[in-house]
């Protein structure tokens, strides 16, 4: 008589056929594996953990696309419950909601995205990611930004764009081999352009340079495919850089500093339920900004000044990726 297999010893061994499937660019085979692996009682956690051992078991860290594979390969099965119904929440309110920096979605607000910061300048941290929203909102809808330093606290032995490039390729580098980088499966890099960073002085040629540098830099300095996104109030654009500027690349513009914290229900208040409404009701005024002929695509509509956290919301679905909104319009603001 034969003797029947275990579920565990089904499920262990599908995890590992799907792993080397994955590998080996057979995407569809290792959807399959991970769903046979499911139905016998594998957890999104076990399959997790088998691909994290995969990559440790290489010697050196498994190549950063194949571990994007593998993971997009276990999000078709094991996860696919949990997407979906993200994917309900959002278009309830017709937008896409989620933190930034060390905040995570609470009172009922989805988690559909999250932002992390990887470093700033040339110098990688991990100090402003929250793990625990990175896996809420999972792989593809968890993003990096990076702290822009200006040109006045940059080298002094190099150029102001060259000091920008520079930047933008820590930037990418950091998308790979930051600790955290294994949360990270969205290819847009946010930029973050404000005053705390330092370096932004009065000379506007130069600021611009800085920006372009970095732009150019995440579009032309690495293999991945990563898009450059900006993020920034129209205050500090139109001091920094001036309305008239335009940068070569487009970014994916992500709006800070205006009718911030102007709801009167803050997202973490469990005593009212008009959050969502409120930004939504608020989304056609901000979503026609435009710096440098890009548009809104993000907007960062509460910040922990304010109480709490940073919250943002967007108008392009996260786990798509973030594209440009280019414009025809150099500058426009409300704000």
């Amino acid at each position: 008589m034969l003797r029947q297999r275990d579920p565990v010893s089904i499920r262990q061994d599908a995890i590992k056929m799907a792993i080397r499937k994955a590998q080996a660019d057979c995407l569809s085979y290792a959807h399959k594996y991970f769903q046979l692996a499911q139905q016998h009682g594998a957890t999104e956690e076990e399959i997790n953990s088998a691909i994290n051992n995969a990559a440790e078991s290489q010697g050196t860290r498994m190549n950063r696309r194949d571990i994007l594979k593998l993971a997009a390969a276990a999000a078709m099965g094991a996860a696919l419950g949990t997407e979906v119904f993200r994917s309900q929440n959002a278009e309830a309110y017709s937008s896409y909601w989620g933190t930034d920096s060390n905040s995570q979605s609470c009172c009922g607000i989805p988690q559909n995205f999250y932002s992390g910061r990887f470093g700033y300048g040339t110098t990688s941290s991990t100090y402003y990611f929250n793990v625990n929203a990175a896996k809420a909102a999972g792989l593809y809808d968890t993003y990096e930004y990076w702290g822009v330093v200006g040109p006045t606290a940059g080298p002094g032995n190099i150029t102001a764009y060259e000091w920008g490039y520079n930047q933008g390729s820590a930037a990418a580098s950091q998308w790979v081999n930051n600790p955290n980088a294994g949360y990270v499966g969205g290819s847009t890099v946010f930029g973050d352009v404000e005053s705390g960073f330092g370096g932004w002085g009065s000379n506007q040629y130069n600021n611009q340079q800085v920006l372009q540098g970095y732009l150019d830099s995440i579009v032309l300095s690495n293999n991945y495919g990563l898009t450059p996104g900006v993020y920034i109030s129209p205050g500090n654009w139109r001091s920094f850089f001036g309305t008239s500027f335009i940068t070569s690349q487009r970014f994916v513009f992500w709006l800070a500093g205006c009718y911030t914290c102007y709801i009167s229900c803050s997202p973490c208040n469990t005593n009212c339920n008009t959050t969502l409404t409120e930004v939504q009701n608020l989304l056609p005024t901000t979503a026609n900004i435009i710096l440098g002929r890009s548009q809104m695509v993000l907007w960062q509509y509460w910040i922990s000044n304010c109480s709490c956290g940073d919250f943002n919301v967007a108008i392009q679905n996260p786990a798509n990726g973030f594209t440009p909104r280019a414009s025809s319009t150099t500058y426009r603001s409300s704000c």
